[in-house]
């Protein structure tokens, strides 16, 4: 069991993208309560489809592009001919908006349909997210990646250090752009906020994720409701991702109330550090105190 921490987060982790946690997870409701639900916050998603007949989603997604070569640039969502099944191999929109509710989501494709991502392919992504502006003159301030490479891209890493450099938080789980050694993406990409994922018990989830060094934990469960009206579980390193990512869209939000433009990765990186509770000498978890 997990020590020093509060005894809620010893059962699941679950939001309800309704408005209230079903079983607190990183007590995101205690920022709902002042206000600061990630109004104002862009995060990017680099990853597979997005649910667009989803009414909890579809006035949170602010724009979108597909890199997948052979596709359509526009077709960058899940149709309701295609079902719910992308969503459990993408729950990035879903577990984001659970957490900040009021963010807005900038949906980037690279897999194809084996689920497969190419190193270009991510690297134009990552190009786009962050020359983009919306229309209302709106940028990213949070980049999620959930995908695997097989080695270290030197190009790769240069898109991400650019990407740092225009203010844009990179976060990804702990392992999944790395070879295969013991500290995860912090020896390849340091430049990353590496999230590992936690299960109920408090230990690593998913053979992705046993690597000893990542900056924040969190739980690795989700619960949101599919359009053909059931409740539906996900989990996985993904999960762990977003709820970092979401937690980083309210902060945002409450950084730039605060009047300071630009908001460094540094600031960002410094108030999710903030927003942890120690699980272990040299772990951390997500959990707004």
């Amino acid at each position: 069991m997990l020590e020093n921490v509060p005894s809620s987060l010893q059962i699941t982790s679950c939001v309800d993208k309704k408005g209230s946690e079903v079983f607190p997870s990183i007590n995101a409701e205690k920022l709902w309560k002042e206000g600061i639900k990630g109004k104002g916050s862009v995060v990017a998603i680099i990853d597979g489809n997005c649910q667009i007949n989803n009414p909890e989603l579809n006035d949170r997604i602010i724009g979108g592009m597909n890199f997948v070569s052979g596709e359509e640039p526009s077709d960058y969502t899940v149709t309701p001919n295609h079902g719910s099944a992308h969503i459990t191999e993408s729950p990035m929109c879903n577990v984001v908006i659970g957490s900040a509710p009021l963010a807005k989501l900038l949906v980037l494709k690279v897999t194809n349909d084996q689920g497969i991502a190419f190193n270009n392919d991510v690297i134009r992504a990552i190009f786009y997210a962050i020359y983009w502006r919306g229309q209302g003159g709106e940028r990213v301030g949070i980049l999620t990646i959930s995908l695997r490479v097989s080695e270290h891209d030197p190009m790769l890493y240069n898109a991400i250090k650019l990407a740092t450099s225009h203010h844009i938080l990179v976060v990804a789980s702990t392992g999944v752009l790395t070879r295969a050694n013991d500290s995860g993406n912090h020896r390849d990409y340091p430049e990353i906020v590496s999230v590992g994922a936690l299960d109920e018990g408090g230990g690593p989830s998913h053979t992705g994720n046993l690597y000893s060094y990542a900056d924040i934990y969190a739980m690795d469960q989700f619960l949101f409701t599919s359009e053909i009206g059931h409740d539906m579980y996900i989990s996985g390193p993904s999960v762990a991702t977003a709820h970092v990512a979401g937690a980083a869209a309210l902060l945002l939000q409450a950084l730039k109330s605060e009047n300071r433009e630009p908001i460094t990765t540094s600031e960002l990186l410094i108030e999710l550090k903030r927003n942890t509770v120690r699980i272990e000498p040299n772990k951390q978890m997500l959990y707004f105190t």
